[in-house]
């Protein structure tokens, strides 16, 4: 039996950021769930905080100014690179299918399907790594397969996700 204190701990605080989303019905029967304002906030107070230390430290003469100048360098960093993918997160739900936008804005990953070309849909556990997941396996009419390594977003509102995605007539299993 391996140890996944680790990933649990992991979990928890991908729980505390990702259980924070907002599920908005915003007409058609369209549902886009997304991270809460608060943490969208969050995600700009933090780095702004921290840039302005690093421009104080940055005063200083030596170790202190090395400091704060790297302060700075990290802070342009993840705001170029890793807060607009948190930003643009989405999954959204129709009555035609279910798409989720997620990755870096650069590249970003999506993923989905149409409802009209699924059997049906198995949430399975995976193990990747040093964790495991739920993945979606859909079931398309013609006999393909497509297996779907939900991002946290989705992961963490899969329960909203399959009452919706059963509300549409989607047949949605979990292994055992």
């Amino acid at each position: 039996m391996r140890d996944d204190s680790g990933s649990r701990a992991w979990a928890g605080v991908m729980l505390v950021l990702c259980a924070c989303s907002t599920i908005e019905d915003v007409g058609g029967g369209t549902t886009v769930i997304r991270m809460a304002p608060w943490v969208r906030a969050a995600l700009i107070a933090v780095p702004v905080t921290l840039a302005v230390g690093g421009l104080v430290l940055a005063r200083f003469k030596g170790a202190p100014r090395f400091l704060g100048l790297s302060l700075i360098a990290g802070v342009l960093f993840v705001s170029a690179v890793l807060l607009p993918g948190i930003y643009m997160d989405t999954v959204t739900i129709t009555p035609q299918g279910i798409v989720q936008r997620t990755g870096f804005w650069f590249a970003p990953t999506v993923k989905g399907f149409e409802y009209r070309d699924v059997r049906d849909v198995q949430i399975i556990r995976r193990e990747k790594d040093d964790h495991d997941f739920n993945a979606w396996l859909v079931r398309f009419k013609d006999g393909r397969t497509q297996e779907i390594d939900p991002g946290d977003l989705w992961d963490f509102n899969e329960r909203e996700i399959v009452a919706r995605l059963e509300g549409y007539g989607m047949v949605v299993r979990k292994a055992r």
